[in-house]
């Protein structure tokens, strides 16, 4: 089943962004995940300011099929219908983050880019990030947004990525091809639910 009555549920804020406001849930059946509330836009422009969460969900499921752990792991997505009031939203798993990605992120958001903060957290990334971003690009097909706002470095020092920009599906029906072990029709039905834009609940475990 579905989380439900999430807007009522007690929340602290763990980011505030342009796009999105993310919380942590303090109780209830979603307690300990994060809810990623979309800031309601103008529904005529929604498709260029906003990323649907449809969309969203099934990118990160592609990504963590070929690269475990690699993006945020989404629970249950639900997309802005500004017409009929429905608030968009994503919940997701939490993610536990080193220090100085918490303060560098929360930092920029504060702050803005000329945090200390953000400074000291994009400067360890940003030259490794963007050589794994092409590299995973160039074998895969999955574009990972690089930037380091959009990236946090766990506990053990592997990366989790934020937000995925696309993907190339000629890129990775190639991929598929190479990797039989991995569940290629599932794969590519995710990739097509992505581009519908399919406008309902989704789990994990559909």
């Amino acid at each position: 089943m579905p989380f439900t009555g999430l807007d009522k549920a007690r929340k602290s804020l763990v980011v505030s962004g342009q796009r999105a406001q993310v919380f942590e849930i303090k109780n209830g059946p979603a307690k300990k995940k994060y809810y990623r509330l979309t800031r309601p836009v103008n529904h005529i422009t929604l498709d260029r300011i906003q990323p649907s969460e449809i969309r969203t969900y099934y990118y990160s499921k592609i990504a963590n099929a070929l690269m475990p752990g690699i993006a945020i792991k989404y629970v249950q997505a639900v997309e802005s219908r500004p017409k009929e009031g429905i608030k968009g939203h994503l919940v997701s798993e939490r993610i536990k983050l080193d220090r100085l990605s918490v303060r560098g992120i929360k930092g920029a958001y504060k702050k803005g880019w000329k945090s200390p903060d953000f400074n000291a957290h994009n400067s360890r990334l940003v030259r490794k990030i963007n050589v794994l971003v092409e590299k995973i690009y160039e074998k895969t097909g999955i574009e990972l947004n690089s930037n380091t706002v959009n990236v946090g470095v766990r506990p053990d020092g592997t990366l989790v990525f934020f937000d995925i920009s696309n993907i190339n599906r000629y890129h990775l029906n190639q991929y598929l091809q190479e990797h039989h072990e991995l569940p290629a029709k599932q794969i590519l039905k995710w990739l097509e639910l992505a581009e519908k834009r399919k406008r309902d609940i989704s789990r994990l475990d559909d």
